[in-house]
């Protein structure tokens, strides 16, 4: 148990000190054992067995930056898109073909506020069903100058430190909740977590690794489920593209509980 006890310590403090290549044979619950599930069910499988994930064809990663000054002003820019243009939000975008999700979010803020950003954390992930997921970072500003009206373009028609959002008029307000996280951690950082960022690691598709621990009432001690299908190791579930990462989570619960 020693090794597992290092892969969970490796796991919490966002460093990887397994091999991929074996790491991921040990999945528990994959789409191919999802699917023959629902078939044994009579329900016909929406996604086949050897989807894989490709960006801009199979799935989207967008990226989102909650930026703020010495004044605790958040940082945001005006639409130019004529679907919400005048309209403000947080700087965010695509993630393209071949590009790393950090480089994404540099970019992104580079051209949609003018200036440089250099990520520190991964404040959330979200998604929608199992093909849209977003990442929300924040960090520092570590260069370039604020773009104004007279520089507008494609990308956005200006940038500005806000105080008051409630002032503007918000093309989504999920920004809002976004903007608060950013907040809380920025407050409570030394409470929450060491600064953390994506690992980049080729994997075959997309998984969700879990860490699921018990306290016990009577020694306030706690429990780690491990899984043991073939070796050791944190459970693991392959991410179902019908559905959402909740349900499937739902599901792989269900299974490895038998409840």
């Amino acid at each position: 148990m020693e090794s597992i006890e290092a892969k969970i310590k490796a796991f919490l403090s966002g460093e990887v000190k397994d091999d991929p290549e074996k790491e991921f044979l040990n999945v528990d619950y994959s789409l191919d054992q999802q699917n023959y599930e629902l078939s044994a069910r009579g329900v016909e499988p929406k996604s086949p067995a050897e989807f894989k994930p490709k960006i801009g064809t199979t799935i989207t990663y967008v990226v989102a930056a909650v930026i703020f000054n010495e004044k605790s002003e958040i940082l945001m820019i005006q639409e130019a898109k004529r679907s919400c243009a005048g309209e403000w939000y947080l700087p965010a975008g695509r993630v393209e073909p071949n590009e790393s999700i950090e480089d994404a979010v540099k970019r992104e803020v580079v051209q949609e506020t003018g200036f440089e950003f250099e990520p520190t954390t991964l404040l959330k992930v979200e998604s929608s069903h199992g093909t849209w997921f977003r990442f929300v970072y924040t960090g520092n500003v570590v260069g370039g100058q604020l773009k104004t009206v007279a520089k507008a373009d494609q990308e956005s028609l200006q940038a500005s430190y806000i105080a008051d959002i409630t002032k503007l008029t918000l093309r989504s307000q999920d920004c809002l909740k976004l903007i608060e996280l950013g907040r809380e951690y920025l407050k409570h950082r030394a409470e929450w977590h060491s600064e953390q960022l994506v690992i980049s690691r080729p994997v075959p598709n997309i998984f969700l690794r879990l860490l699921i621990a018990i306290r016990s009432r009577q020694s306030n001690a706690y429990s780690v489920l491990i899984s043991d299908s073939l070796v050791q190791h944190i459970p693991m579930t392959e991410i179902n593209p019908a559905r959402s990462v909740h349900a499937t989570l739902k599901r792989f619960m269900q299974v490895m509980l038998r409840m």
